[in-house]
């Protein structure tokens, strides 16, 4: 996979100029990418049966991203920004419109 998605607290839009922000970045990276490669993973069959690839990559966002996503929440992860953050990135990725 060439990932060129978020990477730092600042790409991530998390709390950077009160807080060190650096692992709770990598650990929202890391569930992005386990999030893609779930997404990647599934056979076109998976992917029509739970209506598209865009329901397809919210339903992974669900499982993966977004549990990471409240336990870092005293860090901003759970705000409204890097969600914006997160989907930008994976329609971008899956070339959905």
């Amino acid at each position: 996979m060439n990932y060129e998605g978020p990477v730092t607290g600042d790409d991530w839009q998390l709390y950077t100029f009160t807080k060190k922000c650096g692992s709770a970045a990598r650990r929202l990276t890391a569930a992005l990418k386990r999030t893609i490669k779930k997404v990647e993973g599934m056979s076109m069959g998976e992917i029509n049966k739970v209506g598209g690839l865009s329901s397809a990559v919210y339903m992974a966002m669900d499982e993966i991203l977004y549990p990471v996503m409240e336990e870092l929440a005293d860090y901003g992860a759970a705000d409204s920004e890097p969600n914006y953050v997160a989907v930008y990135y994976l329609r971008k990725h899956f070339k959905i419109n």
